[in-house]
């Protein structure tokens, strides 16, 4: 269909339509005379885009969402989070302006209004006391993000849910520095930066996955030379170098046995990749006392920032570099 057809569709106007366009959000056919060919699938993402930008949500969040749809949940709540912080500050706002009004009584002159604003507005109206500690709300959010990656968060079983509950609930009690530096970390994070973290997508565990050490230990030598490939690779370079701080907090915070613990109840699929993330971590610990190995750990050190990387560190870059460099 034609752009004009689009727009009523939607109910976006043509300069709207052409920028999402040109943001690359949809991706129509373009005919040999220059037009445009939209498809019934890109006239539906539009009227999603319109309906979530009515939500005061940022393109770039839902460029992420259009990107990575099992990210949604996390990003919708992160907005909740957002809206109701806005929406404390109004109230607070309007309570000030109440209080100023009923102040100014009789006539008003340069000393009482000094007075009464004085008075009746707080110093500081910026929601303060939860960047110390981990709100219910921070607690959502980081459920939302963690089994995002695992599992359909809209097609939870009734024991999921109770799963899901007891996670929200080993995060708010844990109140430690790497919850703490997650959520930090996840604020500051963009959304479409989202998607470059951590686990490769299942497909590449299936491939390059290990149950064993044993099989760990026989495959060794592909493991490092792999390793070695997307070291010198400049695109996964680049990639590993932005996710730095976002893996570092994941790792970090993945050290909290009753969160893992729970994650696996929730999706096979994380219990096979954590099963599997272990088990490379420990042949690539004792590869790591060899001087081969050394030299591994200081050139990946060198791209993450320091001395040398970590057997943990080492283990998130396998399958991820696997998973790119066949492709």
């Amino acid at each position: 269909m034609r752009i004009g057809e689009v727009c009523k569709r939607t109910g976006l106007s043509k300069k709207t339509v052409q920028h999402y366009v040109g943001e690359g959000l949809v991706t129509p056919a373009s005919e040999s005379n220059g037009y445009l060919d939209f498809s019934d699938e890109d006239a539906a993402t539009l009227l999603a885009i319109r309906r979530l930008r009515e939500l005061d949500l940022p393109l770039q969040t839902i460029r992420a969402m259009l990107m990575t749809p099992q990210s949604a949940h996390y990003h919708i709540a992160t907005h909740r989070r957002r809206l109701h912080e806005e929406q404390w500050l109004v109230g607070r706002r309007i309570q000030a302006t109440e209080d100023l009004l009923t102040r100014l009584t009789g006539e008003v002159t340069g000393k009482s209004l000094g007075a009464a604003i004085a008075d009746a507005i707080p110093d500081d109206l910026i929601p303060t006391g939860s960047d110390g500690q981990i709100t219910w709300e921070d607690a959502d959010t980081l459920a939302l993000f963690l089994i995002g990656h695992f599992v359909d968060a809209t097609d939870l079983s009734m024991y999921q849910q109770f799963l899901c509950d007891r996670l929200r609930q080993a995060i708010i009690s844990s109140q430690d520095e790497a919850t703490l530096h997650l959520r930090n970390v996840l604020r500051d994070l963009p959304p479409g930066r989202l998607s470059a973290f951590g686990f490769a997508p299942q497909r590449a565990y299936e491939q390059v996955g290990f149950s064993t050490v044993e099989d760990c230990r026989s495959h060794l030598s592909e493991m490092v030379q792999t390793l070695e490939r997307g070291l010198r690779n400049p695109r996964l370079r680049r990639l590993c170098s932005e996710n730095r701080e976002l893996n570092d907090a994941c790792l970090a915070f993945l050290e909290n046995r009753e969160v893992c613990s729970i994650l696996e109840g929730l999706s096979p699929y994380f219990a096979a990749v954590w099963k599997s993330f272990g088990v490379m971590r420990e042949v690539l610990k004792e590869h790591l006392e060899t001087k081969e190995g050394q030299r591994l750990a200081e050139d990946a050190g060198r791209l993450l920032g320091r001395a040398s990387a970590t057997s943990s560190e080492l283990a998130l870059l396998y399958p991820l570099f696997a998973e790119e460099l066949a492709g």
